[in-house]
């Protein structure tokens, strides 16, 4: 399916290819009128699966250079993008969240099931405060979501810790 670059967004145009997209797991946002505004680490997940075609003022774009273009907007976006790759695989359905990504349960999404956790994706040589932690654990929690974290090494695997507990 076509989409193209604008920005710092990839948009499907065809509203029955939007649609079809969207409705096998819930990428993008749905726009009124028709068509699908998809997120680059959306787009990026779905050109590698061959799913979704790029282009770029008329030129179509390989995955290298859309993940090129993405991190020259986002600076984390490889760490992102191995989180939200890695979760896609596993079969959750991954949006953007408040700190990173908010995850549904398998078989749920958007308008069906609520979100049950919030992702956040570090690089295993990121820095990270305690008290940055412990602030997003709160939000997590007050809004009846579990946080985990999703540390990305240099290989590109995802390792997962779920965070909170203390005290309880």
């Amino acid at each position: 399916m076509p989409g193209e670059l604008i920005r710092d967004h990839v948009f499907v145009r065809d509203p029955k290819e939007g649609n079809q997209i969207y409705n096998r797991g819930y990428y993008g946002e749905p726009l009124s009128g028709g068509g699908l505004r998809l997120q680059l680490v959306e787009s990026v997940f779905l050109v590698e699966e061959e799913r979704l075609t790029v282009t770029c003022d008329g030129r179509e774009m390989g995955i290298d250079a859309l993940i090129e273009y993405a991190n020259s907007l986002q600076p984390e976006f490889e760490i992102n993008y191995m989180a939200y790759r890695d979760l896609r695989k596993r079969g959750y359905v991954v949006r953007s969240g408040p700190i990173g990504f908010k995850t549904y349960p398998r078989g749920g999404g958007p308008g069906k099931a609520p979100s049950t956790c919030w992702v956040r994706p570090l690089s295993e040589r990121a820095g990270l405060q305690i008290a940055t932690l412990v602030n997003q654990l709160k939000d997590a929690e007050n809004t009846r979501k579990s946080l985990m974290v999703a540390i990305v090494d240099e290989e590109g695997d995802v390792t997962y810790y779920a965070i909170g507990g203390w005290g309880k």
